[in-house]
């Protein structure tokens, strides 16, 4: 992390316009492209590369929070963090949780009534909960790996944003006041 950090320092100025990656430092897209046309060491174009890949991350964790936020504004208004639960894989590596961390400020989530993330650690379920022998340590990969066992038909109480359908907004209908309304049958005319 202190090495995309560092080249993205490196880079931030070279140009200041354009789609953001998903930085501290909003380094843009073309300005990495750019970077990474120019002759660098394998280890630098690696760590451009993990920039874009940030982009790619960050675009898909604001998409999710932007739908909550549409389907669930009351939670936004009413606590001071938004909960987020890192699980999986991705809990242990660094890289994911600065990248979705970092979401907030590359899409300026400030500005969209968006409370800071606030990332907590999966709820183990008690002593009673059985893992199979699996340490219980390694609960944040099991709830994971079990949640995409369980059959579609099946189906939870629980969806993710993606499986509610969207709500298109309506378009507002006019209202004609009854008074002062011309007959039908142009006979006002």
């Amino acid at each position: 992390m202190q090495e995309i950090e560092s080249l993205s320092r490196r880079t931030a100025g070279r140009l200041s316009q354009g789609e953001y990656v998903a930085n501290r430092l909003k380094v843009s897209v073309e300005a990495v492209e750019n970077a990474l046309l120019g002759n660098l060491s394998s280890q630098e174009q690696r760590l451009f590369h993990l920039i874009l890949g940030q982009r790619s991350i960050h675009r898909q964790v604001a998409e999710v929070v932007m739908i909550c936020k549409e389907k669930n504004p009351d939670y936004f208004q009413q606590f001071p963090g938004l909960t987020i639960f890192l699980g999986g894989g991705g809990k242990e590596a660094e890289y994911y949780r600065y990248t979705i961390e970092s979401t907030h400020s590359a899409f300026n989530h400030q500005y969209a009534d968006v409370p800071i993330y606030d990332f907590t650690e999966l709820p183990f379920p008690g002593n009673d909960f059985d893992m199979s022998g699996i340490d219980h340590r390694h609960f944040h990969r099991f709830a994971v790996a079990y949640g995409l066992s369980i059959p579609e038909e099946e189906g939870s109480e629980l969806k993710l944003p993606s499986l509610f359908p969207r709500i298109t907004p309506r378009r507002p209908q006019p209202i004609t006041p009854e008074i002062g309304r011309y007959p039908e049958d142009n006979s006002s005319m």
